[in-house]
């Protein structure tokens, strides 16, 4: 809210306006802070704030941002996809979804008749031809550019009909992983949906068959996928106490002793990504007080029994599946669904947080994965399956606002 706010008092044309906008103890139907998106959008357009293409377009995306102390560099294709149900194998999606979340979207859409935010999604070229056409066309100046906090944003829009025809040829055959945005495609199905009834005989390929993406190729080094680390709460202490007695019937346990005078956690995790390229490896902080351990997994047809039937060895190979699966409910005998909604379950991105909260004793416990790669993704989503809650942080979010997809058009 807070942030919220101060996006507001930044500018009267800030697009928090109509992508979050505020509401109201006397909100009602007619005037809400749907409607109220609405007639933002409708005056923007009508001021020049928001111009529209005069032709078809895609546009080349560059976000440039640092992590890691790092500068890093993500580049993306904003476009429109026809929209298909999951069952049809072309859009694939990774993650479970929240009714509520898709109801707020959903009424955002029917007020603004617009795709306000883009999708995110990537796809797998094996040749790199798109890659070699995007880099020619970040050679020249780009048609817009902006700051934001620490990132920067150029975007270049190509309207060379032959190379909308090249490029839209090379995507044609290629299935579209969902990185993040799986509520708004669900919304966009619904609001598809929706609009056959009311829409013109004859009309084939009317706007809200179409939805706005961001595509991003797997193998762009700017693509960062990042991992959700678990803190947990509520475990007996005597469960606690033996955990690592009953963790040696599936992994290989080590004790992490850091060299005197370093940064344990620092080092600790760097030795957790470093181990998890090699095998699947969980860390442990708050089984002992102040210490630190390594659960490497022995063998993954050890779990097997405690995975969910008909689960996939690429689902049951996921940190994730196994903090949830063998930690939580195997040795610790925790309901994961119960222990969510009593909110004994947190996620956080920050690893280094995650070790506070439990030395503070807000938690009992952090369970440290390392980040999904594309290659479980991938395979996860391409047998029909979404990985754990929470499994996923592509970082940075996508902006807002660069471009809007007018539904009316």
């Amino acid at each position: 809210p807070q942030e919220q706010r101060e996006l507001y008092d930044r500018s009267p044309y800030n697009i928090v306006r109509v992508e979050l906008g505020l509401g109201g103890e006397k909100d009602t139907p007619e005037d809400s802070r749907y409607t109220r998106a609405a007639a933002f959008l409708g005056r923007w357009v009508k001021e020049g704030v928001l111009v529209p293409e005069e032709r078809p377009a895609l546009y080349l995306t560059h976000q440039l941002f640092r992590y890691g102390g790092k500068e890093h560099v993500r580049k993306g294709l904003m476009a429109l996809v026809k929209l298909e149900e999951f069952e049809e194998g072309g859009v694939r999606p990774h993650e479970e979804t929240a009714q509520e979340a898709k109801r707020d979207r959903l009424e955002l859409m029917q007020a603004c008749r617009a795709n306000i935010s883009p999708i995110m999604a990537l796809y797998d070229e094996p040749g790199g031809g798109l890659a070699e056409a995007f880099a020619s066309v970040g050679k020249r100046p780009p048609d817009v550019t902006g700051e934001v906090g620490e990132e920067t944003h150029h975007l270049w829009a190509l309207t060379d009909e032959g190379a909308i025809s090249t490029i839209c040829s090379s995507l044609e055959s290629l299935p579209l992983y969902i990185a993040d945005g799986h509520h708004r495609y669900e919304t966009a199905l619904k609001y598809r949906g929706l609009m056959k009834e009311s829409q013109s005989p004859g009309w084939d390929d009317p706007p809200s068959n179409f939805v706005m993406m961001t595509l991003i190729d797997m193998s762009d080094p700017g693509l960062l996928c990042l991992p959700y680390h678990r803190l947990v709460r509520g475990i007996p202490p005597t469960t606690l106490r033996g955990l690592l007695q009953q963790s040696v019937r599936f992994f290989n346990v080590e004790q992490f002793s850091p060299p005197e005078g370093e940064a344990a956690a620092d080092l600790f995790l760097q030795g957790l990504q470093s181990r998890g390229s090699q095998e699947i490896v969980l860390g442990l902080f708050g089984v002992e007080e102040g210490k630190f351990h390594y659960l490497t997994l022995k063998d993954e047809r050890l779990v097997a029994s405690l995975m969910p039937p008909n689960s996939s060895q690429a689902w049951q190979g996921l940190s994730t599946s196994i903090v949830h699966k063998v930690l939580l409910k195997g040795l610790l005998g925790l309901d994961d669904v119960e222990v969510e909604k009593r909110g004994d379950i947190s996620f956080l991105r920050d690893a280094l947080e995650a070790v506070r909260r439990v030395s503070d004793g807000e938690f009992q416990l952090a369970a440290l994965v390392n980040a999904v790669s594309m290659a479980q993704l991938k395979g996860v989503a391409d047998g029909g399956e979404r990985l754990p809650s929470k499994s996923t942080h592509f970082y940075p979010k996508l902006p807002t606002g660069l471009v809007i997809n007018s539904l009316d058009v």
